[in-house]
């Protein structure tokens, strides 16, 4: 069960929210791994959404990663794994 008290840093937060923007992991994935509520990480993926949305060199950040999640379905429809780290914004 997910503590309800838990404070995140804010990198923290956005790290998660980039693992599922990038593409290859799921959700509930994440929320497994890292004991989130079901909620959590969807509220901080918006968030980041809206914060990339606010500045150009994060929307050019957002927008890369939308890329890379396209290129990762795209392969994995081929038949090739990929897994990448970003920098993020």
């Amino acid at each position: 069960m997910a503590n309800t008290n838990k404070k995140y840093e804010p990198e923290f937060k956005r790290k998660i929210a980039r693992l599922y923007l990038e593409g290859g992991r799921t959700i509930e994935s994440i929320n497994k791994e890292y004991h989130l509520g079901d909620g959590t990480m969807r509220i901080w993926a918006r968030k980041y959404q809206e914060e990339c949305a606010d500045s150009p060199t994060q929307k050019e950040e957002l927008d890369t990663l939308a890329e890379i999640r396209r290129l990762k379905k795209e392969l994995e429809d081929n038949g090739i794994r990929v897994n990448l780290v970003s920098a993020g914004c």
